[in-house]
């Protein structure tokens, strides 16, 4: 496949996740355990650590990590709606409910998201 390639061939920049908002969690929280029907007790273990978190567009947050526990990128879910995307730490690739990916053409560098 072509993005692979441009993935593994292009250079990855440094790039921020986005920002912690801690003032929408509950609304997340009750989103992941209401409408997604993802256990409480889940929930409640992947926020300790930061592996799931809110930023300010109210998306929860799902951390990558390498094995080495380092970020490699991120997993949006949107909370009003079902676009999610999934967030690598120079690339952004949008995956829509039906499960297709977008054209490799609009594979973009996170710079322009605002993200870096």
């Amino acid at each position: 496949m072509q993005a692979i390639e441009i993935a593994q061939t292009e250079p990855t920049s440094q790039c921020i996740p986005p920002a912690v908002d801690s003032s929408q969690r509950s609304l997340v929280q009750q989103y992941l355990i209401q409408q997604k029907e993802l256990p409480a007790n889940m929930v409640q273990a992947l926020h300790g650590p930061g592996l799931v978190y809110v930023e300010f567009n109210q998306n929860a947050v799902f951390r990558m990590r390498s094995l080495t526990e380092e970020t490699t990128g991120a997993f949006l879910r949107g909370t009003r709606g079902e676009h999610t995307k999934i967030l690598f730490f120079a690339r952004k690739i949008d995956i829509y409910q039906k499960g297709t990916a977008v054209e490799v053409n609009e594979v973009v560098e996170f710079g322009d998201l605002g993200f870096c």
